[in-house]
């Protein structure tokens, strides 16, 4: 990797000083307890991979949420035993609804309109009789469930970043890209938005700059780690840094979607960014 001298890193942060997007509020995806994760899982109706469960709190057994599809219906299912989930949506005639809810909307106790499996079934799309998608996730890309369960008498909000594929009647398609949960209680979240934990605090004001193939950093650690991931998890780039600030070229990789991680190499805080 060209490695940048501190005249260039400087050039780079003012050309790209528009472009700066702060860090804070990214989630560890890393995580142990089930709290967040990367998943872009896709269950189709025309073969027998047709459900996922997420299970989130502390990886238990007990999964909160289920998601199925087959020829007609792609739906989401709730624990209704143990850490109670429910959805964020509307009903009708017995029928529940989830929202698909653009990046930074609110998830929170102020929604009165959530939706457990006391209710018939919780759509996310419906094949009819006419062969024609009805309910609020037909075709849609990259949006957001609003989630929450209890854990006793505590609250967990968060959300599953979904796409869904209709096709009536041949191969209904669902994928599951990631998911979050506030581990805070009764702390609600923005769809798409991570809280930040307080051991991300010592790397929190770190700043990403991303173009084209360039990605700037600064405000790092006194020694940072990094790595950077295709979205099959598979390690791409690596290094150490031992500078407030770095810029990492990436000449050398295809055109996508990649993710990259940060250490602080003394208190072990992570973080990761798409």
């Amino acid at each position: 990797m060209k490695k940048t001298t501190s005249k260039d890193l400087s050039k780079k942060l003012k050309r790209y000083s528009a472009l700066t997007i702060a860090v804070s509020g990214i989630a560890n995806l890393n995580a142990q307890d089930g709290w967040s994760g990367i998943i872009d899982y896709t269950i189709d109706s025309s073969t027998s991979n047709r459900n996922y469960a997420i299970d989130a709190y502390g990886s238990d057994g007990n999964p909160e949420f289920s998601f199925y599809v087959n020829a007609s219906f792609a739906w989401v299912l709730t624990s209704n035993t143990i850490n109670t989930g429910s959805i964020l949506g509307s009903s009708s005639l017995g029928f529940a609804y989830p929202y698909a809810l653009t990046s930074g909307q609110s998830i929170n106790n102020a929604q009165i309109t959530w939706f457990s499996n006391s209710i018939s079934y919780q759509s996310l799309m419906y094949i009819n009789s006419s062969s024609s998608c009805v309910a609020n996730w037909c075709g849609v890309s990259s949006q957001f469930l609003g989630l929450r369960f209890h854990v006793g008498s505590d609250l967990h909000y968060g959300w599953a970043r979904i796409s869904a594929s209709p096709n009536g009647g041949v191969a209904n398609t669902l994928t599951i890209h990631e998911y979050y949960f506030n581990p805070t209680a009764n702390e609600g979240v923005e769809a798409g938005q991570f809280a930040l934990g307080i051991e991300e605090e010592t790397i929190s004001k770190t700043k990403i700059i991303a173009l084209n193939k360039t990605i700037a950093l600064y405000n790092l650690p006194d020694q940072t780690n990094y790595r950077v991931f295709n979205m099959s998890g598979q390690q791409i780039l690596d290094g150490k840094i031992q500078n407030e600030a770095y810029v990492i070229e990436a000449n050398t990789l295809a055109n996508g979607i990649y993710i990259i991680e940060l250490q602080d190499n003394d208190t072990k805080a992570l973080i990761r960014k798409k």
